[in-house]
């Protein structure tokens, strides 16, 4: 990915905003949450990987 001074995905912008901008001044879990908008969960992964 080439980072563009003068625009930024929402995606990206919320990455930096809740994961690279707060760095350790929250718990990882909570980080993670707010980046989603939801809890974290593996089942995605899972059904990738033919798990599930």
């Amino acid at each position: 990915m080439i980072y563009n001074v003068y625009h930024m995905s929402s995606e990206a912008a919320d990455y930096k905003k809740w994961i690279l901008e707060k760095g350790g001044s929250m718990e990882e879990l909570e980080l993670v949450k707010g980046f989603l908008g939801r809890a974290p969960s593996n089942k995605a992964f899972l059904k990738e990987i033919g798990a599930k």
